[in-house]
């Protein structure tokens, strides 16, 4: 038979007493990247900043953080507000070794009227070459502060930036580093701010942001194609289009020459085919029939529904080919090697 199984209380029902840790697993998965798992400071104008004050005294900006339950995933998290500027000190200085100081953002759930968010300095163990307290339970890290032996006064230099931030499901999640970003799932995207470069979280780790319909495809030769006294082949590949996606293709080539030195010059023409169709062609010269490589150049061509050459929806074979139409009594060679292939290059057009 058929069964069901009650997941307790939900939010807004008439009747039900609640349990405060329902709220905070709800507001996890509707406000935080992968929920009550992680958490950190939202991004906007006002993101908990820590700046040096006069003294040992450091003011902690405005902001919202999510900040986790240290008793697991489901008891959910807590969302921590600072609505003003506050002013957190840290304690008197070691008098013979430097330490490092933690500021902090938590909550204190004592279940009763006494709860409170607040943000502290955890003060560090003085040593020669000093070591980061670990964050306390109900709690997220947000700067560290280097507190040198005796020192009167707390600079910017002393502090270090160690914000996790947070984003809504399906936010960009800003990172110190790609390196860096925490557990994926497929569709999350992250922002590294010091390269300037959007990414993917996916749930197999970071990797480069696709924006294509599918990946451009390039095929190469690093040596020479020798004309046969018809159309000669010197590169396919292969794509898979959708029907409505235009195509840019190009062929490179280092030059033109025949084998053996003589008085005349010679002409080749380059074609580039997209199935049995011809969509594009290059005359090309080399006014010295003396060995030497000449008339290098690229063929681009771009398909376009104005045009009427977008590619069907299906499997397609893209070709170069090219034909000579004078050298003589000898043949024309494509020149290409190892300093410079032969290239075909298809890629997708996004508009």
């Amino acid at each position: 038979m058929p069964s069901s199984v009650s997941l307790g209380p939900c939010l807004f029902l008439d009747g039900p007493s609640f349990d405060a840790s329902v709220f905070r697993v709800s507001d996890a998965a509707a406000l935080a990247y992968n929920g009550a798992s992680r958490g950190g400071v939202y991004q906007g104008p006002n993101r908990l900043d820590v700046a040096a004050a006069s003294g040992l005294n450091l003011t902690v900006g405005p902001g919202t953080a999510i900040v986790p339950s240290a008793a697991g995933t489901t008891d959910g998290a807590y969302r921590v507000a600072n609505n003003q500027t506050r002013t957190v000190s840290v304690g008197t200085p070691d008098s013979v070794n430097p330490r490092i100081d933690l500021v902090v953002a938590g909550v204190q759930d004592n279940g009763d009227g006494t709860s409170a968010g607040f943000v502290q300095v955890v003060a560090g163990t003085p040593a020669p070459s000093p070591s980061p307290p670990s964050p306390p339970s109900n709690t997220i890290a947000l700067y560290r502060v280097l507190v040198g032996a005796n020192v009167l006064s707390i600079t910017s230099a002393n502090l270090t930036d160690v914000r996790a931030f947070q984003v809504a499901p399906g936010g960009v999640l800003p990172v110190s580093a790609a390196s860096a970003a925490p557990a994926g799932v497929d569709g999350q995207y992250g922002y590294e701010a010091a390269n300037d470069r959007l990414f993917h979280i996916a749930g197999s780790g970071p990797r480069q942001a696709r924006v294509l319909p599918w990946a451009p495809k390039v095929n190469h030769n690093s040596g020479n194609v020798v004309n046969t006294g018809s159309e000669t082949t010197v590169l396919t590949l292969s794509i898979t289009t959708d029907g409505s996606t235009d195509i840019e293709i190009w062929a490179k080539w280092r030059g033109i020459f025949v084998s053996s030195a003589g008085g005349n010059d010679m002409r080749a023409i380059m074609i580039i085919r997209i199935g049995s169709t011809q969509v594009s062609d290059l005359a090309v010269y080399n006014p010295f029939n003396d060995g030497t490589s000449r008339g290098g150049g690229v063929l681009l061509h771009r398909t376009s529904s104005v045009v009427g050459d977008t590619p069907s929806a299906g499997t397609h074979t893209i070709k170069w080919s090219f034909t000579e139409v004078y050298a003589g009594s000898l043949h024309v060679v494509v020149d290409g090697g190892p300093s410079s292939p032969l290239l075909l290059v298809a890629r997708p057009v996004v508009l």
